[in-house]
């Protein structure tokens, strides 16, 4: 079972900006099962995070169709998740992008999260008869980068009544999705845009970050500011903050909680026990709830199932008590079981026994009980 959440992204309130799904993990998941989880969630993105360091974690985000390089609102959702459940005590995050290799920081400011993403200055590409099919309006230019298609149009109205052909946009030759933006017409804002990504089986994505990190330099050099503030015209709408800062632009906003769920999936067992060692009369056992593992000390009483009396915490991490074996066969634990002559040679001693689910998981016959517990954490 895993935890999971879904925040929304740029948002001054549920059900506005972009939602993101987010998984934090003790342990990378296999590359197919975090795509089916995404297609499952049917989100623009759902992001998967594991702790590499303090206050830093490796990323991955995944559409619904396959792993995408980069992704602003599942970077900005998944920090909102950390700052509110793991690292209440942190201003400061750094996230390690495992698929393009960039060195992600989202920040807190109170209730405002600034992620510090790569600059993407766009390039100036040759306008094709097709752009303008496809977006039933003819943009005033046309901009690429190596990933993406900017088409600039001349008013904020165009930008929110465009109703492009998504089938049109699909067969583009360039660009794996398509931007649109223009000035703003009104005083609260400075730009508007829009992010459509057909490509991927997501038409529209309400609120897209990395977005910003190609129209904060583009419109910097036509506004002459360094600071911007973006409204995003999709159907749920957000706010973005967007700041230059020469190789690195900072996108900012606000998120809200949407839900916090659990994901059941083969592969990310929240329960399991091993146990290291056995006599006639107790067992020294690992146990792991939710992947966090420790140490436990169960006794065998005659006529009665197995009780585990006492767990140990390892550094902290878990305190946990099951007294009834019925419970550890309702939730199938697997195990690796062990004997050793003496009870208090556990640690020391060399196993008499190897089970097969042992020998499965590395367990050697040479292997002392201390050796084992290091293997099983």
């Amino acid at each position: 079972m895993l935890k999971y959440y879904v925040a929304d992204a740029f948002a001054d309130e549920v059900f506005e900006g972009n939602p993101a799904g987010v998984c934090i993990l003790d342990e990378w998941l296999s590359e197919d099962l975090m795509k089916k989880i995404a297609m499952e969630n049917n989100l623009s993105e759902t992001a998967f995070a594991v702790k590499e360091d303090e206050r830093t974690y490796g990323l991955r985000w995944f559409t619904p169709v396959g792993e995408i390089d980069l992704c602003g609102h599942a970077t900005f959702g998944t920090a909102f998740v950390l700052f509110r459940f793991e690292e209440q005590t942190a201003d400061t995050l750094h996230f390690h992008a495992k698929k393009c290799g960039h060195h992600l920081i989202v920040t807190k400011n109170g209730d405002m999260l600034a992620m510090r993403f790569p600059t993407i200055a766009p390039e100036r590409y040759a306008y094709a008869e097709y752009m303008g099919e496809g977006m039933g309006a003819v943009p005033s230019e046309v901009y690429r980068t190596e990933r993406d298609l900017l088409l600039v149009y001349d008013s904020e109205e165009t930008i929110r009544n465009m109703k492009p052909d998504f089938a049109k946009l699909k067969e583009f030759p360039v660009g794996l999705s398509v931007y649109v933006t223009a000035k703003s017409s009104g005083n609260d804002y400075d730009i508007v845009a829009r992010a459509f990504w057909p490509k991927i089986n997501v038409n529209e994505d309400p609120v897209c970050g990395t977005m910003y990190c190609t129209l904060m330099p583009f419109w910097r050099e036509r506004l002459g500011k360094d600071t911007l503030v973006a409204r995003q015209l999709s159907a749920r709408g957000g706010t973005v903050y967007c700041s230059y800062n020469g190789d690195s632009v900072g996108i900012s906003g606000r998120g809200a909680l949407y839900s916090v769920g659990t994901i059941f999936v083969n592969g990310s067992n929240e329960y399991s026990i091993s146990k290291i060692n056995t006599t006639d009369t107790a067992e020294l056992c690992e146990i792991s709830v939710e992947n966090k593992r420790a140490l436990g000390i169960s006794v065998n009483i005659p006529g009665a199932e197995l009780q585990i009396l006492q767990i140990r915490c390892q550094k902290g991490m878990l305190f946990c008590r099951v007294f009834d074996t019925s419970v550890v066969e309702k939730l199938q634990f697997p195990a690796a079981i062990f004997s050793a002559p003496k009870f208090e040679d556990m640690l020391n001693n060399n196993p008499i026994h190897l089970s097969k689910a042992a020998v499965a998981l590395g367990a050697t016959a040479d292997m002392t009980g201390r050796e084992l517990v290091k293997l099983f954490s």
